[in-house]
């Protein structure tokens, strides 16, 4: 085989190594995929580097992390500046494309080792200990020698032969290099990537020639490894991400992935919505205004301001926001009641009286209207399939009642509710009309299930045929009105 073709395929088996493909290296015991035989130069390839055809699979955070952790350790301790700017492109990517990302930053990484090693001459460059060079990494142990200067950006070295212009792994144009500083940046990515520490991005191979190589400094230059982001910090970094779309300009912090201090944000909040808000609103929007700042009075802990009633609205409406807030607190309050059970119940109480409220703010409800055979109690009964009567027939009407207002008494919660009725036939005529006896009802605890029991007596002078019954409900104390039709047939006799 010429000589030429045996390095371009182990450049090729290289790249395929390097770039995240499960390959098996001599003495494994798993059958690899083998690459076709015609090996394509890698500055043209049309497909991406590891091989890959189609989407990646979905991968949650933990599966990506495992497949990443060995290579992110390895990149720990040999450059932490690596290191860093991987990490950054992990909480900008998705969780699939992790090991992609991080496979081509190690092969990347590389191929500067190679190119920067050729373009010096040993001694050519004397480099801080404190200082840690990309093109130092790896390099060969060399004797010491003596101390030399640099030659000119422009003068040729004769003892190094011109280095390639791209990395031995060709990546897709759609995916930058992770640690190239001319990579575009997407949008996701850029409230990330705006404090990593990249080159100068008009460096490439041929600048590097003959020049020494460059110096990065970042946090993590000086840093050990116990030093550096754990595990739980890259997933925290990867969450980041999806927050920072809602919230560009926030810090996210690079070894605890930690947003800003967001109370003091929410206090800031509070503050001006406080300040903005009018003393006695005049329109709906700006009494709504003073909810919403209940709302966050609520979220910072504010229990006795939030509880406050809202100006602008009504008794009511008040009622229920006071209620509502309060039972949200209860919920909330793990300092002054630590038993979940308790905080629990007293939640409950102050829902309901909140539900009430806000039931009373509802249209009167009137439901399930049904001739019955017999009435047991709410909600149980034995319902006519098909209720057809005769002329003057008498007949029980079951009737469900909600959104009703109930007034606290001494005699216990006061109902009020007024009903009348009309039969009408096919036209749209009133055969029949009457009202039924006023219903005042007391009752100790606030009713839940109210419903009605009528008793309707059918006009005698009726013809055979379909009708409807128009049940007509008005709320004494709320001065509203339901209504509800039960059809129903007369027959002869």
């Amino acid at each position: 085989m010429p000589k030429r073709l045996l390095c371009a395929g182990s450049l090729a088996c290289l790249c395929v190594g390097l770039s995240g493909c499960k390959t098996v290296w001599p003495g494994g015991g798993a059958t690899a995929a083998v690459a076709p035989a015609a090996v394509q130069p890698v500055a043209v390839a049309s497909k991406p580097s590891d091989g890959h055809v189609g989407p990646y699979p979905e991968l949650t955070e933990q599966q990506a992390l495992q497949k990443v952790l060995p290579t992110l350790q390895r990149l720990a301790a040999t450059d932490p500046d690596a290191h860093a700017q991987v990490l950054e492109q992990l909480a900008a990517a998705e969780p699939s494309l992790w090991p992609q990302t991080v496979e081509r930053a190690e092969s990347t990484l590389k191929f500067r080792e190679q190119l920067a090693a050729k373009s010096q001459l040993p001694g050519d460059v004397r480099v801080a200990s404190n200082q840690t060079p990309i093109g130092a990494i790896g390099a060969p142990n060399r004797p010491a020698a003596r101390p030399a200067t640099l030659p000119p950006p422009d003068a040729p070295n004769p003892a190094v032969r011109p280095a390639p212009t791209t990395p031995p792994t060709a990546y897709p144009v759609t995916q930058p290099d992770p640690l190239d500083g001319a990579a575009v940046i997407t949008p996701r990515s850029l409230s990330l990537m705006d404090r990593a520490v990249t080159p100068a991005s008009n460096q490439t191979s041929e600048n590097l020639v003959g020049r020494a190589p460059q110096v990065i400094q970042n946090q993590h230059a000086h840093a050990t490894i116990d030093e550096l982001p754990d595990t739980q910090t890259v997933m925290r970094l990867a969450s980041a991400a999806t927050v920072n779309q809602l919230a560009p300009s926030r810090e996210v912090s690079r070894h605890t992935g930690a947003a800003g201090d967001w109370r003091a944000e929410l206090d800031e909040t509070i503050r001006t919505l406080a300040e903005s808000s009018a003393a006695l609103p005049r329109t709906t929007e700006e009494a709504h205004d003073h909810v919403r700042l209940r709302l966050l009075q609520l979220a910072a802990g504010d229990r006795d301001s939030a509880v406050a009633a809202p100006p602008g609205l009504s008794t009511t409406e008040q009622s229920y926001w006071s209620k509502q807030i309060y039972a949200l607190a209860m919920l909330l309050d793990t300092e002054r009641i630590s038993d979940r059970g308790r905080r629990s119940a007293m939640a409950a109480t102050h829902q309901a009286d909140a539900l009430a409220a806000i039931r009373e703010l509802s249209p009167l409800q009137v439901r399930n209207a049904n001739f019955c055979k017999e009435i047991y109690g709410y909600g149980a009964y034995e319902a006519h399939l098909d209720p057809h009567f005769q002329a003057g027939d008498h007949a029980e009407l079951y009737v469900e009642v909600d959104n009703y207002r109930s007034d606290s008494t001494e005699d216990g919660y006061h109902t009020s509710l007024a009903t009348s009725y009309r039969v009408l036939d096919q036209s749209g005529g009133i055969v029949d009309r009457g009202e039924f006896p006023l219903v005042e009802d007391h009752c100790l605890t606030r009713r839940r299930d109210f419903h009605i029991t009528y008793g309707v007596t059918l006009p005698t002078a009726i013809y055979a045929g379909d009708y409807r019954l128009e049940l007509t409900i008005t709320d004494q104390l709320a001065n509203k009105i339901g209504t509800e039709t039960v059809p129903f047939s007369i027959v002869g006799k």
